[in-house]
């Protein structure tokens, strides 16, 4: 086979040399191009020409739907170019032995790529069944921590709905506890230390604690306000004793300038548990 390739590209060297004064063919194009050569494959679809350049050979394809015509030259060289052309056509024939062999060749490995399949999937298969053993341990051991996660879930849950229960209701008792409360009837009296000084009008009354707990510093706060609902003065004072027990009374005195004509007030308290 290597002393037939030698001898084929022994022709090509001698038609490339004569390349070099003539040409055998002539390929001419729709487009008006006229490409000069040795064609050297012709079929339904392709026209395949050799065009020597600059001392080699250049091989070009075109598709048939873009050749017009191809002209054959008949001079003293046409039989050299004859055999430029079996020589072409023997390298392809030796390409496509070449092929040819590679295929039987992959075809015969074809059994010992089949064994070697079936030996992976024979492995596979085991390693199936290794993995199925353990995802199955795994699944068992997850199912085990969410019922385990699922208890402490719920006990969580449990805890916290007795907690809220429980903040709810210490939060409903201390809004009873907020409203537990009450004023004795307010009584005034003025009082004058001079008569270059205004007089004083006090207002004295006790703080009731209805509730249950014990409210601590009880800080009494007397808003007074004219006709129109104006702000004209506030007081502050604490009431004696500040903390008042259950049942028990605070009392609380304010005083206010005679001269400010008050036409009404309000009363509020605030404390500490």
């Amino acid at each position: 086979m290597i002393k037939m390739i030698a001898i084929l590209l022994f022709i090509i060297c001698i038609i490339v040399v004569l390349f070099r004064h003539s040409y055998a063919d002539t390929l001419v194009l729709k487009n008006g191009k006229r490409i000069k050569g040795v064609v050297t494959y012709e079929s339904s679809d392709r026209c395949v020409i050799d065009i020597y350049l600059g001392g080699g050979i250049v091989t070009e394809t075109h598709k048939k739907i873009d050749v017009k015509e191809v002209i054959r030259d008949a001079d003293e060289n046409s039989a050299i170019f004859e055999q430029h052309r079996n020589a072409v056509k023997a390298l392809r024939l030796e390409e496509e032995r070449r092929r040819k062999q590679e295929k039987d060749a992959l075809v015969e490995t074809k059994s010992d790529i089949r064994r070697k399949l079936l030996e992976l999937y024979k492995k596979s298969k085991r390693d199936m069944e290794k993995a199925k053993i353990r995802q199955e341990k795994l699944n068992r051991e997850w199912k085990e921590t969410i019922d385990t996660v699922r208890e402490r879930q719920k006990a969580a849950e449990e805890k916290a709905e007795k907690e809220r229960l429980e903040e709810e209701r210490k939060k409903k008792e201390q809004e009873a506890e907020d409203k537990a409360y009450e004023f004795a009837p307010v009584t005034t009296y003025i009082t004058q230390e001079s008569q270059h000084t205004n007089p004083v009008k006090h207002y004295r009354s006790d703080f009731i604690n209805t509730g249950n707990w014990t409210k601590k510093h009880v800080m009494i706060t007397v808003s007074f306000y004219d006709w129109q609902g104006k702000l004209l003065a506030r007081k502050v004072v604490y009431t004696v004793p500040e903390s008042v027990e259950p049942g028990e009374k605070g009392k609380f005195e304010v005083s206010l300038d005679a001269t400010i004509r008050a036409s009404d007030y309000k009363i509020s308290a605030f404390w500490v548990y």
